[in-house]
């Protein structure tokens, strides 16, 4: 069972460092030219898709979280 939870402990500190070197190379990549994405491996797609994803999910809660605090201003002002 410690093991278990220390593979666990060790895959989530992989997932959670690989998407922080996205987040800090998404910020710093240029919109690529579409013949560019042609040549890109399936490596490379993956990653593009999961940044894309990423983005997309913060825009989203950004959006929520808008909704949200409108929400409950209407309701703080009744």
């Amino acid at each position: 069972m410690r093991l278990g939870f220390f593979v666990g402990f060790l895959i989530g500190a992989a997932v959670a460092s690989l998407l922080t070197q996205m987040h800090e190379k998404d910020s710093e990549i240029s919109v690529a030219p579409a013949l560019e994405e042609d040549s890109k491996g399936p490596m490379d797609k993956l990653k593009q898709r999961v940044r894309e994803a990423v983005s997309e999910g913060r825009e989203a809660a950004e959006e929520k979280e808008t909704e949200m605090l409108v929400e409950f201003d209407r309701a703080r002002q009744t």
